[in-house]
């Protein structure tokens, strides 16, 4: 029987590895493992990762050049087809500002093809390294851009210095023919690979596990099964130089709820330095987490959604603007905003942007925490409140019931908090309401900076490149390759109400991209999905419309939400046409039915 060709691949995003896994599948010539990494942290998954297991290394892009600095086995590149960049291009199609292609050759060559065959006018930008990249979007953001398509490593540093991106995507055809370059390179390639896995099934099983660096401090050799999110590797790479000076080493580490017994030696292989660790792992007891409070790094806080919304909203509301400024202060923040205004991502945005950006951000959900999580943060020494220079963000203080919001505040008082850490607060309620006193409270007692967040009905102009925007993520999550809305389909989204703002947005448009198999979302889903949306709204409201007579033995407030409720049923669940019946606003009518 033929031997089947190792790959290792390393894919910039989750959905390029589900796909690559299921081409693989349908393949009986190659067995392939995939990981998601991107620039140095791809080059940092191969080097922990038992390379010499395999006989070629996929990737795409930067990463791919990096590879092959880093590496000795071959680098299979994938590329970019004509179809996937005209996939973005769609996206794009009438956008509200000037947008820009920019990335390396594997793109910008076809690109530019394409734009000439099409008659597209659109400013195409080559670059060849990280730092040239950088310049080329500093240049394009000066001059006005405020989105690119790009591949992934353009994609981050866009992110960082404040424009949206579209990602390039490679396609199922594309990935097809790069794995199926791979085993016709690799097809001659065999009986010395298959001679070090026999010596690795021989290691197996022993009672420890060995783990081999070479000079270069990549991983060459290890019995353990290699895992990107383990702690075990980057123990391991720390502790390199500390045997190669010392020529032998023993260490015990706790890790990840783990105890690790690490004893590193130096041999010599021909003229090479080699790093032997013979490692053991045991399991130690687990703590519990506290329920309501959360910890955060930068990389888990980022959500490309709400980052986009605030960049989007920039041209009406400043948003952006504001998120600058205030991510360069240490003052508390109180955020202010309708039910799924996106409160919970201002808070995130504004600090993956700060200078405490490198420590947790914590968010105490004020609404959710339970009697055993407030009793750990209010009297536990281990408390977030004990520990400094953290973001901790309290979510919907106004779920606070008062005795515990007076505890809260005298607490944060007593210790200073807010001179230790940075603090976020936010809020939920309509502009037309009393701002809560507990808010008033805490804005005058700490100083606070505060923002209010805009509903999406006041931001219908950016709503189409949004939408683009977050269709775009949602095809790299799904594996999808949707390219936008039918014309009809978009004016029902702009006339819709969105009385749930952003999380109601972004919850419609997941079904919407989950349900649609062809390349544009129909206006027939979206008038049906909507109009499912109407009815569970107001699923409460029929039974009142039955009722022949109002029940006046209650209070005013009970009898005037029969009232909006009836008339909303019988506007067919358009608040807009309701508010004008009865005489008042939008805002007004929302909040008397909350």
């Amino acid at each position: 029987m033929k031997r089947k060709v190792k790959a290792l691949a390393i894919a910039p995003y989750e959905s390029m590895k589900n796909t690559l896994i299921s081409i693989a599948a349908t393949h009986n010539d190659i067995e392939l493992t995939v990981f998601v990494g991107d620039l140095d942290e791809g080059v940092e998954i191969v080097r922990n990762h038992s390379v010499i297991d395999y006989d070629v290394i996929i990737s795409r892009g930067g990463t791919a050049e990096l590879l092959e600095k880093a590496v000795n086995i071959p680098i299979i590149e994938i590329t970019f087809s004509i179809y996937d960049i005209l996939s973005a291009i769609k996206l794009t199609e009438n956008p509200t500002f000037p947008y820009a292609i920019v990335g390396f050759p594997s793109i910008t060559k076809n690109a530019r093809l394409l734009c000439d065959i099409l008659q597209y006018k659109v400013e195409i930008q080559t670059i060849h390294s990280m730092d040239e990249a950088r310049v080329q979007l500093d240049s394009l953001k000066q001059r006005g851009y405020r989105m690119i398509l790009c591949d992934m490593i353009t994609n981050t540093i866009a992110k960082s210095i404040g424009l949206s991106a579209i990602l390039i995507t490679s396609g199922r055809e594309s990935l097809e023919n790069t794995l199926d370059q791979a085993v016709k390179l690799c097809n001659n390639f065999g009986k010395t690979k298959d001679e070090n896995r026999l010596l690795a099934s021989l290691l197996k099983g022993q009672e420890n596990d060995i783990v081999v660096y070479n000079g270069k401090k990549t991983l060459c050799f290890s019995t353990i099964k290699f895992d990107e999110h383990s702690p075990i590797f980057p123990i391991l790479e720390k502790e390199i130089p500390l045997v190669q000076k010392a020529g032998e080493r023993k260490v015990i580490k706790s890790s990840d709820n783990r105890l690790v017994s690490v004893t590193g030696r130096i041999e010599r292989l021909d003229q090479e330095v080699l790093t032997v660790f013979c490692v053991s792992i045991h399991k130690v007891p687990v703590i519990s987490s506290k329920y309501g409070i959360k910890y955060l790094s930068n990389v888990e806080a980022a959500d490309s959604f709400f980052y986009d919304f605030y960049n989007m909203a920039n041209a009406s509301g400043n948003i952006q603007k504001a998120i600058e400024q205030f991510s360069q202060t240490n003052f508390p923040i109180v955020v202010f905003g309708e039910e799924g205004a996106g409160m919970e991502g201002m808070a995130r945005t504004i600090y993956t942007q700060s200078r405490l950006n490198n420590n947790p951000l914590i968010i105490i959900d004020c609404g959710a925490i339970t009697d055993k999580g407030w009793k750990f943060l209010t009297n536990h020494y281990n408390s977030p409140l004990m520990d400094t220079d953290n973001t901790i963000f309290f979510k919907e203080m106004g779920d606070l019931p008062e005795e515990k919001f007076k505890q809260l505040y005298s607490q944060i008082v007593d210790i200073n908090l807010h001179k230790h850490n940075r603090l976020i607060f936010s809020y939920t309620y309509s502009p037309e309401d009393a701002m809560p006193d507990s808010s008033k409270l805490i804005m005058n007692q700490f100083s606070c900076l505060t923002l209010k967040l805009p509903p999406l009905r006041n931001n219908m102009e950016e709503i189409s490149d949004l939408a683009s925007l977050y269709i775009n993520s949602l095809n790299l999550s799904l594996g999808k390759q949707i390219i936008g809305f039918e014309p009809e389909a978009m004016d029902i989204i702009r006339q819709y109400h969105w009385p749930y703002n952003l999380s109601q947005f972004k919850r419609i448009l997941n079904e919407l991209v989950t349900i649609t198999d062809s390349l544009y979302i129909s206006a027939k889903d979206v008038s049906e999905l909507l109009k499912k949306e109407n009815s569970n709204y107001l699923n409460s409201e029929k039974s009142i419309c039955n009722i022949a007579d109002l029940d006046l033995n209650r209070t005013l407030e009970e009898i005037n939400k029969d009232i909006i409720s009836r008339v909303i049923y019988e506007e067919n669940g358009n608040q807009s046409a309701a508010a004008k019946r009865l005489g008042i606003g939008r805002t007004t009518l929302w909040r008397m039915l909350k």
